[in-house]
């Protein structure tokens, strides 16, 4: 039986340098992080591997969203490269085990799509492949592998050893700083599927998932996602870890647009500085946060709203009045040049009612509430073709020991302001 895995993903970006404080507005001596992330990113090499194993030709029969997703992909990989974001980009197949063939071109890979012409293989192991890749990330690469992530070889009733199995790849991955992007479509398959733990079904016109895999450096990464993301790339859900800037995104409160009360910000616009707060009094503060690198999903209101933001303070009282996007923040005129010079997203209004002592802060912090996607995409008995539709075999172990390695958070995001009082 044929095996596949795979992980998407969501999620995050870097940010650029500093802008002018209220009253408080010298230039950083030293450049940022955030800064040096600003600059244009090129990417030296993209490997897509695309795996062609016996349980991957119902996505290659018929006219299949799998295959107009995959040509759609490699079309933007090749106009990227035109562009000069990338440098090369190199195509092979995996029919069988980790034997990676080359195809010449892009051209020909399309070809050998339209024509249905893609030699289909016998086996493959995910876990296999995933440690093959591992052994092939380089620095100024980017890997890409596409697969429907069936575990064949996994044995149900050990979970917690695939997982486990799963991480050790995975901690090469994270130790060496490479993130992992995790994409996940749904695609008509027609063809033969190989439920655990043995035996044939003949689907047609079954709603099958697949996925694409995107790891290298934080950086380059990123700036694939979003080159891809302005070509149209959609996935359905979508997983992000190892990024830099996933846990804490870069922020920056605002100088005009919203303010009330007495203080004065730091000259990074990161810091509430000589604060007065007097009983009855607020201080309300808009801040703005680059999220740019969240998955689109997790950035709509009905899921990033002031019931969802949690504010957490330590020596100070307050909450979060209102979540904007840029689009709807109503940002004065030199708040807006801060905001795009910073690249900031989203503006959180936040209201303080007491501060306690003479140091204080509070965090932003957006929690994970909710079921992860791929605990719904994933099934333990895929003997049933109603039950399995739209199911991937031991998703979730899979997915399980990549966090796992990853030391995934649990939160979102988090980022913490400083308040200094007067």
């Amino acid at each position: 039986m044929p095996s596949k895995l795979i992980v998407c993903g969501f999620f995050f970006l870097w940010l650029v340098g500093c802008s002018g404080g209220t009253k408080k507005n010298k230039d950083s001596p030293n450049e940022s992080v955030s800064q040096k992330a600003g600059r244009p990113v090129n990417i030296n090499q993209v490997n897509l591997f695309l795996e062609t194993s016996a349980s991957m030709k119902g996505y290659l029969t018929g006219d299949t969203e799998f295959k107009s997703t995959v040509a759609r992909l490699i079309s933007q990989l090749e106009k990227a490269e035109a562009k000069s974001t990338i440098t090369n980009s190199q195509y092979f197949l995996i029919p069988q085990d980790t034997a990676a063939k080359a195809v010449g071109d892009a051209s020909q890979l399309l070809n050998l799509l339209k024509k249905n012409q893609l030699a289909v293989g016998k086996n493959s192991l995910i876990v296999d492949i995933f440690r093959m890749l591992s052994n092939r990330n380089q620095p100024g690469t980017i890997n890409i592998f596409i697969s429907d992530c069936i575990l064949s070889d996994f044995d149900i009733r050990n979970k917690s050893i695939i997982q486990e199995e799963v991480a050790l790849v995975f901690n090469q991955f994270a130790s060496s700083r490479t993130a992992t992007s995790i994409y996940a479509f749904t695609s008509q398959f027609n063809g033969n599927y190989y439920p655990y733990p043995k035996g044939i079904q003949a689907y047609e016109g079954v709603n099958r998932p697949y996925y694409v895999w995107i790891f290298g450096k934080s950086r380059e990464v990123d700036a694939l996602n979003k080159a891809l993301k302005e070509e149209g790339f959609k996935p359905e859900e979508e997983l992000h870890l190892g990024f830099d800037f996933n846990d804490h995104p870069e922020y920056r409160m605002m100088n005009y647009t919203g303010k009330q009360g007495e203080y004065i910000l730091s000259a990074d616009n990161q810091r509430i500085e000589e604060a007065k707060l007097y009983k009855g009094d607020v201080i309300e503060i808009t801040v703005g946060i680059d999220l740019s690198a969240f998955p689109d999903k997790l950035m709509h209101k009905s899921y990033l709203n002031p019931r969802t933001m949690v504010f957490r303070g330590k020596n100070v009282d307050g909450r979060v009045v209102a979540v904007s996007p840029l689009n709807n923040a109503q940002l004065m005129q030199k708040d807006m040049n801060l905001a795009e010079k910073n690249n900031l997203t989203h503006f959180v209004t936040v209201e303080l009612t007491s501060l306690k002592a003479k140091e204080a802060s509070f965090d932003l912090v957006l929690p994970k509430k909710d079921l992860p996607w791929y605990e719904d995409w994933s099934v333990d008995d895929d003997s049933q073709v109603k039950e399995n539709e739209g199911k991937t075999f031991a998703l979730s172990y899979l997915i399980g020991g990549v966090k796992e390695a990853y030391q995934d958070n649990s939160d979102y995001f988090k980022i913490t302001i400083p308040i200094t009082k007067q």
